[in-house]
């Protein structure tokens, strides 16, 4: 019985072995083992003895209590370890960027803290300037062109005060910031320019978006196309179930200021086999969207109050044409709100221009987007539904 008992207590400290125990504590627990043992069985006769102890096996006074179980000691300790573990991690979790315990890390932030406060005061200073324009200054173009000139001085001053700050770029690398300050708009767009920009022109540069549709292209405001709540990448074949219903998009100026903006969704392979070519269409037409660097949804839940000039046309493609293209463009409205009866008189789906709509309505392309559909297993439910013809008619190339 007692090695059954020295077997099973063995193994239970071999199971809790893993865990931080100090060397006293182990001491302690070779000490009760020997000290409670009994004498070997005949079947443990082979067995070596243990070391031998200081402590010796005579019994206990009967005045003692008994010893606490070791199990028991063991699972305390532990207890007591994973607390001060825990008080330790939440004391880090405190620890914030302007108190970290580096000498030459404060030393650091009290040489930035200077550097601010000069740029402060260049701020006050310049602040202090376009206050007395507008007030002394006639009001005129040319007074509306000092003040914005001026007011782009002051944002740079201020980015300049605050693109040092490990606070800045912690909020910015987590994501907890917003537009409203200038130096946030800056990191935002600089960062929009070194990844996602040069993906969207390479697309539309490489799927001859530019110069099919418009000339040229400048996108200065990022464009972002869901489907289905699902964020699209520039370019990609998507299914016509997925594109049946129309999409939501965000549109994220970084200058300051309320815009208004015309959104067009345009398919330039549209076949035309009078002239043995591809024609335009015109999808989708969206008038007078207003946008800010602080309200971006242009399409879908939380937008605000638009015109649309021509409803969405479920993108399409008939067999034997390889795949379609459908380019969104962000159109900011230099002129002001449009006359939303007059475009819907005047605009229609087949064969539209998009160069001459830019021309007469005052339209200057800040943003764009694309994707591509193709024949699919669900183009042809998608035609029938939506009652659009061709889905029982296939394209072949005819040779000369």
């Amino acid at each position: 019985m007692a090695a059954a008992g020295r077997t099973a207590l063995s193994a239970c400290l071999r199971q809790i072995s893993s865990r931080p125990q100090s060397a006293a504590l182990r001491a302690a627990g070779a000490v009760r083992f020997n000290s409670t043992s009994a004498a070997p069985s005949a079947d443990a006769a082979s067995t070596p003895p243990p070391p031998p102890s200081d402590v010796t096996t005579s019994a206990a006074p009967k005045d003692l209590p008994p010893p606490p179980p070791l199990v028991d000691e063991l699972a305390s300790q532990h207890m007591e370890y994973e607390d001060l573990k825990f008080k330790v991690q939440t004391g880090r979790r405190r620890r914030t960027l302007e108190n970290m315990p580096f000498e030459t890390y404060q030393m650091a932030l009290q040489v930035l803290k200077k550097d601010r406060e000069e740029k402060i005061k260049k701020i006050q200073l310049e602040q202090a300037r376009i206050e007395r324009v507008r007030e002394t200054m006639e009001e005129g173009p040319e007074k509306d062109t000092v003040l914005r000139s001026m007011t782009r001085k002051l944002d740079e001053l201020k980015v300049f005060a605050d693109i040092n700050n490990p606070r800045v770029k912690f909020n910015f690398d987590t994501g907890n910031y917003t537009l409203d300050k200038p130096i946030y708009r800056y990191l935002a767009d600089r960062k929009w320019r070194a990844l996602k920009r040069p993906t969207l022109m390479q697309r539309l540069e490489q799927m001859n978006v530019v110069p099919d549709i418009v000339p040229s292209i400048n996108p200065v405001a990022d464009v972002e196309l869901r489907f289905s709540g699902a964020v699209i990448q520039p370019g990609r074949i998507l299914s016509s179930g997925l594109t049946e219903k129309r999409p939501t998009i965000k549109v994220i100026p970084f200058t300051p200021g309320e815009k208004l903006v015309t959104i067009a969704v345009v398919n330039p392979d549209v076949p035309d086999l009078e002239n043995d070519s591809f024609t335009y269409q015109l999808h989708w037409l969206v008038s007078n969207v207003p946008i800010s660097h602080l309200h971006h949804q242009a399409i879908g839940t939380g937008a605000q109050k638009s015109d649309t000039i021509m409803e969405y046309l479920v993108p399409t493609v008939q067999k034997g044409i390889k795949y379609a293209r459908f380019a969104v463009l962000v159109m900011e409205q230099e002129g002001g709100k449009l006359d939303a009866e007059m475009l819907k008189s005047k605009v229609v789906r087949e064969r539209f221009n998009t160069r001459s709509f830019m021309a007469k309505n005052k339209c200057e392309i800040i943003g764009a987007h694309m994707w591509r559909n193709s024949w699919d297993e669900q183009m042809k439910d998608v035609m029938i539904r939506n009652n659009i013809p061709g889905w029982d008619k296939m394209f072949k190339r005819v040779r000369d």
